[in-house]
């Protein structure tokens, strides 16, 4: 995928996929479903001048992808199959306010940093297998559903964490300097704590 792309996909249910090896700001138009893999270190997904999707999903990726400028903090994201990290990043209007949302779904993501730029609350579902993510600053409140293994190797800024909803093993390790709560959910829980943290599991 390059800039120089012009894609409109027009009526009905649409998807794609493509492979990004750089920094690129295509134009992409009524495309529901679109699906990106990145082979080249430091590419970058611009969709500032793209709409009309509802989902997006990096997997497979052998280094960070970071996708900015999307529109809508409730767009469907999905991060999977990659030992790499990931960046989400919203437009200026989508991350106005001290409340703003965004759900991430991992699979099988084995190693590297999370980052979802302009978020306090944050949900992980962690879905397919097995995860384990370090999570870049940035949320507040972080919730975990979804019924595989989760695995945060450093959770940074949020010091709320709900993973009542979660059905599979959740380890976090909170490596953040205010107290944090932990809720477990119904698999085996573990904090691990490096301030005087509370947990309730």
């Amino acid at each position: 995928l390059q800039s120089l792309d012009t894609i409109d996909a027009g009526g009905g249910t649409d998807s794609m996929t493509a492979i990004i090896t750089g920094a690129v700001t295509p134009s992409i138009a009524n495309v529901e479903n679109l699906t990106f893999s990145n082979s080249t270190a430091n590419a970058a997904l611009d969709l500032s001048n793209s709409s009309g999707y509802d989902s997006i999903t990096n997997t497979g990726s052998a280094n960070t992808l970071t996708v900015n400028n999307i529109s809508d903090t409730s767009t469907s994201m999905t991060f999977a199959n990659s030992a790499a990290g990931m960046t989400w990043d919203f437009t200026t209007a989508a991350k106005l306010g001290t409340t703003t949302a965004a759900t991430v779904s991992i699979n099988n993501i084995t190693a590297g940093t999370l980052t979802v730029t302009g978020v306090e609350l944050l949900t992980l579902n962690s879905i397919g297998q097995a995860n384990t993510v370090d999570l870049a600053p940035g949320a507040t409140t972080l919730t975990i559903t979804g019924d595989q293994t989760t695995t945060i190797t450093g959770n940074q800024t949020a010091t709320t964490i709900d993973a009542s909803a979660a059905t599979g093993t959740v380890t976090v390790t909170s490596v953040n300097s205010a107290a944090s709560t932990l809720t477990g959910g119904s698999g085996a829980n573990t904090c691990l704590l490096y301030t005087s943290d509370a947990a309730d599991d």
